[in-house]
């Protein structure tokens, strides 16, 4: 397409310029969703957000790719890289609207190491834009005998996706996860696609091939079935040459 010169026009000349050029949508009722450019009319692109429960994709990524006797940074992955690469695996025109990250927060008193590592990983983490839902970690008495734990990080997804989803913040969400606990909350929301022409829902898995000779080979991902159709909600399934190209090896224990 070409543009017209800018050249000795004055800053509101140039606005109502590119006005006439690429003209919104909303102005045109029953186009809505559209937009126009150089006469066509291009549908708008579809406004993803990407919501990951962070200790569960990390978990589930060192059991499809690594050893347990491999370091702890073997799982890590950038958020935003794996937004980024579940954007391409769709032909729709789509634009990445927000990443969220959910996860449990350690005690700055009782494991300062663990705390001031997960600070270094969130300040990376944000520093891309990304936005990190945090809530601290339960310590059981006979802690550090017995692990650490989370508590509320799958509510906090599930409220976000069904209240966003309500307010229809987005087009499509991907939830990266294989938590069964959270398929209240996807059920309730692909009832509001499919019977309110509300936003879709889609979910992201690993599949792996489990080198760990004490890891059984099962694939796992989470599954939201039309009772009408039969058919399923749609999984990325990442493999490990893509999931190579996300991780992230930053050893955030260093200062």
């Amino acid at each position: 397409m070409r543009y017209p010169p800018f050249g000795g026009l004055s800053a509101l000349d140039r606005l109502g310029t590119i006005q006439r050029v690429i003209r919104p949508a909303v102005r045109f009722g029953a186009l809505a969703g559209f937009y126009f450019c150089g006469g066509k009319a291009l549908a708008q692109p579809k406004r993803v957000w990407v919501l990951i429960d962070g200790q569960n994709c990390y978990n589930d990524a060192r059991r499809a790719f690594h050893l347990r006797s491999d370091p702890a940074e073997r799982g890590q992955t950038s958020p935003l890289e794996l937004a980024q690469l579940l954007l391409t695996q769709s032909r729709e025109r789509r634009v990445l609207d927000s990443v969220r990250v959910y996860r449990g927060q350690p005690s700055n008193k009782r494991a300062k190491r663990s705390y001031a590592r997960a600070r270094r990983q969130r300040a990376a983490w944000e520093a891309d834009g990304v936005v990190v839902r945090e809530r601290p970690l339960k310590y059981p008495r006979d802690w550090p005998r017995e692990r650490e734990y989370e508590k509320g990080i799958d509510v906090a997804l599930a409220t976000d996706l069904v209240f966003h989803c309500a307010q229809r913040s987005f087009d499509r969400a991907i939830v990266v996860s294989t938590d069964t606990d959270l398929l209240p909350a996807i059920e309730i929301s692909c009832d509001q696609q499919r019977n309110h022409d509300g936003p879709w829902i889609e979910v992201m898995s690993w599949y792996g091939t489990f080198p760990d000779p004490a890891e059984q080979l099962t694939r796992k991902r989470l599954s939201c079935k039309d009772k009408a159709t039969g058919r399923d909600i749609w999984c990325h399934w990442i493999d490990e040459a893509k999931y190579q190209s996300v991780q992230d090896l930053t050893d955030y224990n260093a200062p």
